[in-house]
């Protein structure tokens, strides 16, 4: 298969070549010195100068000839074919979901196999396309405006698209959506109101369809901004179409992104905080509050969109780097576990996060400490706390001061565990550690 694509590239380059050559934009023979330049040029920048002009080509130049009903539906038509490759994508990233599945299945006699291999056909055939329109467009133009200086492409227009063919293009996706909330109503109900559906574990409960999130949201937000640029509008058109879509992608893109949203507590109130749950809550948070301004945007006009979603961004990177998270997540972890919120806390998986979590973990050791009596899981807990500690503490004396190397949560835990060493071998407490790293 790699050899074909290979042959298949070199042909498509020949090819290339051969079209640029004959029309005589080349500047020299197919055998001189220059060849690879002329060749580059023909498969690469060509194609791009040409990619502009697709959109007009495909305008309908005999309207009058036609009456207003034919070309509406001969756009909507055309929107339909386009919205081909975007909702199989769709369908296949909520295939994930078994139930979804059957569904299609039932009404489509649905197999995700053969709509991957024609995706992946229509692809690489439209790409092809694009690539000899352009080498094409741009070979007649210039060889009408050949007079020794190539002239620069005008400022394309990009409201060129008909309202019919973008409608057309971007509504069975809306259906999809909608068939597939119809079909998973049960399975959000029980995610919103705290109540594991029955065959599934915590874990892939949370974890089902999270990335297929992240891809469906990442179509509907160039879904949208391409609506945005190619609908054409008139001299009174005030967006009401635009609008309107983009009110009803971002409400489907918000139900999807709360109900990922819900799981995910879901699984945080069972086993409590990781890093990667921590941070797959603020990037779905990061998307929601997105669409949510991009929902806004369509009311308030005066929002200028694209600097709110930057500033949104911008302060969502802030909230991953600039506070102690890890110190958060212990903390959590532990108060929770303390409270008897959380059945178990993984003092290992705590400890990883490293000096941030030690005060955490000196906090559990000694409320531990102060009960009376221990169950097996608490005493192994205790012990295996003991032992982290122990090994902080070995680092702790084995490390180079250096003003260089000074953070808060490291100071924190310095205090915390002179404090736990002190509290389990007194005034010797150097000595003593130093005997167990000798030993």
């Amino acid at each position: 298969a790699t050899l074909h694509r290979l042959l298949f590239f070199f042909l498509l380059c020949a090819f290339s070549y051969y079209v640029y050559s004959i029309c005589g934009l080349a500047g020299g023979k197919i055998l001189d010195g220059r060849c690879s330049l002329h060749a580059l040029y023909a498969t690469v920048v060509l194609p791009l100068m040409g990619l502009p002009h697709i959109f007009p080509a495909l305008s309908l130049r005999n309207r009058r000839s036609s009456s207003p009903a034919l070309r509406t539906l001969g756009w909507v038509l055309i929107g339909i074919g386009i919205a081909v490759i975007p909702t199989a994508i769709v369908i296949l990233l909520l295939s994930y979901d078994e139930q979804f599945t059957n569904l299609l299945r039932s009404l489509f006699s649905f197999s995700p196999k053969p709509i991957l291999e024609l995706l992946r056909d229509l692809l690489l055939g439209f790409a092809v396309a694009v690539g000899l329109f352009g080498i094409l467009f741009e070979a007649k133009r210039q060889r009408k405006d050949c007079n020794g200086e190539e002239k620069s492409l005008p400022s394309a227009n990009l409201h060129v698209l008909p309202k019919a063919l973008l409608c057309g293009a971007v509504t069975p996706i809306l259906a999809v959506y909608v068939l597939f909330f119809v079909s998973q109503w049960s399975y959000y109900v029980s995610a919103f109101t705290h109540q594991l559906p029955e065959g599934l574990t915590y874990a892939d409960y949370a974890r089902g369809g999270f990335f297929e999130l992240c891809w469906v949201t990442a179509i509907n937000a160039a879904i949208l901004l391409l609506f945005h640029l190619l609908i054409k509008r008139g001299e009174r058109d005030r967006g009401i179409l635009n609008a309107i879509y983009s009110v009803l992608f971002s409400l489907a893109t918000l139900i999807l992104i709360a109900t990922a949203l819900s799981k995910m507590l879901l699984y945080i109130d069972s086993y409590g905080l990781t890093q990667k749950r921590v941070y797959a809550s603020l990037l779905m948070l990061l998307f929601a509050v997105s669409f949510l301004a991009v929902l806004v945007a369509q009311f308030v006009k005066k929002l200028r969109l694209l600097p709110t979603i930057l500033v949104l961004c911008l302060v969502f990177f802030g909230l991953a780097v600039l506070p102690n998270v890890d110190g958060m997540i212990a903390d959590y972890n532990v108060d929770t576990y303390l409270s008897g919120d959380l059945p178990d806390v993984d003092v290992e998986t705590l400890a990883s996060y490293g000096e941030a979590s030690v005060p955490a973990l000196h906090r559990l050791y000694k409320a531990l400490g102060e009960r009376k009596t221990l169950s097996k899981a608490e005493q192994g807990i205790c012990a295996r706390t003991e032992t982290l500690l122990i090994g902080f503490t070995q680092d702790m004396l084995e490390e180079k001061a250096s003003i260089f190397a000074f953070n808060l949560p490291r100071h924190l835990a310095k205090g915390e565990l002179r404090e736990f060493a002190e509290g389990l071998w007194g005034d010797t407490w150097r000595d003593a550690v130093k005997d167990l790293v000798t030993n």
